[in-house]
């Protein structure tokens, strides 16, 4: 299977820069799969978790909100966050969770809403994250 670089960069560094076989990124519509060649595009990306292939073989990442520029040899993620399933405090992440969940009963500004939606749902895709590494180690 063809390879392509791809790159995972966040402002306070360069997660991935590394050639792989395939990546599935959450997108705001659903997952998007990317093979080498793939039809130039951006993507605007939700928290959630990446796929990667690599080796034959799958790993994932969770990333924050973000952007994905796709073209036929590289494909550039530029999130807010990305950090591997053993990287994640899982006590923290369950925490995280219930704060969010805390804040969206609470009357807000719909400005508010929307922030408080977007760190819960990375709060989640941490706990998934951490959850499926566990089971497969």
């Amino acid at each position: 299977m063809a390879e392509f670089e791809l790159e995972i960069t966040t402002p306070e560094r360069q997660f991935l820069k590394e050639p792989v076989q395939m990546v599935i990124l959450p997108g705001e519509n659903g997952e998007l799969g990317v093979m080498a060649g793939h039809a130039p595009l951006v993507l605007v990306l939700k928290s959630g978790t990446v796929r990667i292939k690599q080796n034959d073989e799958w790993r994932e990442c969770v990333t924050a909100d973000g952007y994905a520029m796709v073209d036929r040899k590289r494909v550039l993620l530029l999130c807010q966050m990305a950090e591997w399933p053993e990287e994640i405090d899982e006590r923290l992440a369950r925490e995280e969770e219930a704060r969010e969940k805390e804040k969206l009963r609470q009357a807000q500004s719909q400005r508010e809403f929307l922030i408080t939606k977007a760190n819960l749902a990375h709060a989640m895709a941490r706990l998934r994250a951490v959850s499926r590494h566990s089971i497969n180690n």
